[in-house]
């Protein structure tokens, strides 16, 4: 909340109770957040227990609106062995799905939001796929696998053509630069992290 001369303080409450170690009952606690008029010296404003981290009943406000979600979209397929990471895309509309098929067969299934339509299915990896990583335009798709690569994905292209980035162990994580997507960062049991520099031609693509 910014500061300003007209504001001695402006309250906000958000409760919740949590169970008490040491009793029954169940302790209220308050997180208040207050605006302060010139320097004064802001009180102690969160009333926090040693059970902070113990189980939360999280309770509404008189008259504030429920934001929990209280209605099933849908439902998606992830794979005949489970789903191993997922992502939203940043604009919202896409959510891509690693499926764990068999312990040879790994596929990502990205499926169009909110009708909850498979859109596309990315294969090649042969190991469980540990992460999943949009571009920031939501063109180009990461994933680190067991098999040994990271694949980055061109979802704008008709056959979904992918670069293979080869590592000499399982790689675990693949993220791109905050401001620059041709900069890949990766890392895997090799206790390593690697910077890679792509780029988006045709050539440079694998299979």
């Amino acid at each position: 909340m910014s500061q300003s001369r007209g504001c001695v303080h402006q309250l906000k409450h958000l409760q919740y109770s949590a169970p008490c170690c040491h009793s029954n009952q169940r302790r209220v606690i308050t997180l208040t957040s207050s605006c302060y008029r010139n320097t004064k010296a802001k009180k102690d404003i969160t009333k926090v227990s040693h059970d902070f981290l113990a189980t939360r009943i999280w309770k509404r406000l008189p008259g504030q609106t429920c934001q929990l979600p209280n209605e099933l979209l849908c439902t998606f397929s992830a794979g005949r062995l489970g789903c191993t990471a997922m992502a939203f895309s940043h604009n919202g509309c896409h959510l891509a799905v690693c499926c764990y098929e068999s312990t040879h067969e790994c596929s990502v299934v990205v499926f169009s939001i909110p009708d909850c339509k498979d859109h596309v299915t990315l294969t090649g990896h042969y190991g469980i796929i540990y992460h999943t990583h949009w571009s920031r335009d939501d063109i180009h798709l990461l994933t680190a696998s067991q098999d040994t690569t990271v694949r980055h994905w061109d979802l704008s292209s008709p056959c979904q053509q992918h670069m293979v980035l080869p590592h000499a162990c399982f790689v675990y994580d693949a993220i791109y630069h905050i401001s620059m997507d041709h900069v890949i960062l990766t890392a895997g049991y090799d206790k390593l992290i690697y910077i890679w520099t792509v780029q988006l031609t045709e050539s440079r693509y694998g299979q």
